[in-house]
């Protein structure tokens, strides 16, 4: 009653965020299902080459998996482009606070146009 569960509704726009980190993580879990028959028929006939062939075609599979996907989540991390955008600013004004410290010491400072 008070506590009754409401169902999760994901928007279009929360999906779509979703989508390159599932992707990707669907990509790991078959790329890895693959290794393993790889893995069993190796165990079976270990010198059949097109299964060594496969196996590492699939090994190469996750290792790329695993890449797109720890990019899609530091890509889609949530603040990150807040994050990027603040260190963007700072670094513009430490440039311009740099630029004023040798102006002074040169005794060359501009007076600021603006009080900002």
């Amino acid at each position: 009653p008070e506590f009754a569960s409401v169902p999760a509704k994901i928007s279009s726009v929360g999906r779509d965020a979703q989508k390159p980190i599932l992707d990707a993580g669907k990509q790991i879990i078959n790329g890895s299902v693959a290794m393993i028959q790889s893995a069993k028929s190796l165990a079976v006939n270990p010198k059949d080459p097109p299964t060594w062939q496969a196996l590492a075609n699939s090994s190469k599979s996750v290792s790329d998996s695993i890449k797109k996907l720890v990019s899609s989540i530091r890509d889609k991390a949530p603040g990150q482009k807040e994050c990027d955008d603040g260190i963007a600013t700072l670094t513009s004004h430490i440039r311009e606070l740099d630029n004023a410290s040798i102006g002074a010491m040169n005794q060359n400072l501009e007076p600021r146009r603006n009080k900002d």
